[in-house]
């Protein structure tokens, strides 16, 4: 009991790392080369079965190393893999050599295999009929559009789920069959798929849906949490202390203030621009467009299109709501020393408080964001930044004046003050006494 009790303490001091094989022995023989020998013998072959479990070892070793062809079924934690039927893999290769364009296929739960549900050639407007709203199914799709300029056969697969209208064991075994079937098809009959798609509503299967799936639209604003920074060229002033008084050194903020500065420690939230803002937004940066107002979705945290389109100066009051902030982009066309020019301008509309705090607080906390990505990520050059909150502040006039301000001539001084005119010296007599 005692050799049995620090055998496992004796090891941890020695090293368990260093000690490869463990030995056990009863008599002096076991304990010797021959012993060791035959301990490796023993180690290294086959456990004792009966015939019957010699068998079932020979069938398991079998169905694993079994050359993969399209009748093969294995079973792995991947998933389950069926069977292909003969009838479902002719039209699969068919739908491979472009001879249909669309293929349907089901769960034989029963049978374990793969059965072909429908075929044809089938396009994008009749697609949703094919698909059933009561039952899951596999769908293979040839999509035929146009991108850029060229026309393309897109070969696309669909697993199309209803929810809960299933019973548990098919969604359970349509879910773990989709990822070995579709590996089936790409690597075995090496159908190119530019897209697997998972649906519960077959009216989703429309032209665009397909089109932004394959091709979707890069978001030209993307959020981004930046590190807050602390106040823009922030001096550190050192105290000295000396005789029990603090002194602190003539030091002065050095910033530069001008009538319109703004600082601001925080930079503020940035929401993503929306698509379709963000398409007016380009429209309005290439002439199309002279007027572009924005509006934030406070819910969706997105920057959102509210109006836009080809808009006078006369006009420009009206588009401006008087209860709810906005962001405008407007192009100011004016003559200025003899010159045409389209000055273009961003205006902040703030009613007061007619609107809440909340949303009064956001625009202005995404107000910097915002302009800064007008002017770096698109290069929108913004002749002036202006904040109102009267929309008939808007004028032409008030306009001119903010991108040319008139030229004060006369400055205002502070001399010094003169003493009275004629005044003599002054003589400073020193008393002797």
């Amino acid at each position: 009991m005692l050799y049995a009790a620090t055998r496992s303490t004796m090891k941890l001091e020695f090293g368990t790392g260093i000690i490869k094989e463990e030995l056990f022995g009863t008599v002096e023989a076991d304990v010797t080369l021959v012993g060791y020998k035959k301990h490796l013998e023993h180690q290294s072959s086959n456990a004792p079965l009966t015939a019957a479990e010699e068998e079932l070892k020979y069938i398991k070793q079998n169905e694993v190393r079994t050359d993969v062809h399209i009748d093969s079924k294995h079973q792995t934690m991947k998933g389950l893999q069926f069977p292909i039927s003969d009838e479902a893999a002719h039209k699969i290769i068919d739908f491979l050599q472009d001879k249909l364009t669309y293929v349907q296929l089901k769960l034989d739960i029963s049978g374990e295999s793969i059965e072909l549900a429908d075929s044809g050639n089938v396009s994008t407007k009749e697609l949703p009929s094919k698909v059933p709203v009561e039952t899951a199914r596999y769908h293979l799709f040839t999509f035929k559009h146009t991108h850029e300029g060229d026309f393309l056969h897109s070969k696309v697969f669909i697993y199309s789920m209803p929810g809960y209208k299933c019973p548990i064991k098919e969604r359970m075994l349509y879910s773990s069959c989709k990822g070995p079937f579709v590996a089936q098809l790409e690597q075995q009959l090496n159908l190119q798929l530019e897209k697997k798609l998972e649906i519960d509503d077959p009216n989703e299967l429309t032209e665009e849906y397909l089109y932004d799936e394959l091709h979707p639209k890069k978001n030209i604003a993307t959020m981004k949490f930046d590190k807050p920074q602390g106040p823009q060229k922030r001096v550190i002033q050192d105290i000295e202390v000396s005789s029990g008084e603090c002194e602190a050194p003539d030091q002065t903020v050095r910033t530069d203030v001008h009538i319109d500065s703004k600082h601001q420690t925080m930079k503020g939230l940035q929401f993503p621009i929306s698509d379709e803002a963000a398409h007016k937004i380009i429209d309005f940066l290439q002439d199309k467009l002279t007027y572009v107002q924005l509006k934030l979705d406070i819910s969706g945290e997105s920057i959102e299109l509210a109006d836009s389109g080809n808009v006078s100066t006369k006009e420009l009051p009206s588009k401006v709501p008087v209860e709810t902030a906005r962001y405008h982009l407007f192009t100011f066309k004016h003559t200025h020393e003899g010159d045409f020019l389209h000055s273009k301008v961003f205006i902040y509309s703030m009613p007061g408080y007619k609107c809440p705090i909340k949303e009064r607080m956001l625009y202005s906390s995404c107000k910097g964001p915002f302009v800064a990505q007008l002017e770096q990520q698109l290069n929108l050059q913004l002749e002036k930044k202006l904040e109102i909150d009267d929309p008939n502040e808007l004028t032409e006039e008030f306009l001119y004046d903010e991108l040319h301000p008139k030229k004060n001539i006369a400055t205002m001084k502070f001399d010094k003050p003169q003493g009275p005119q004629k005044r003599g010296p002054r003589k400073l007599l020193k008393n002797t006494e």
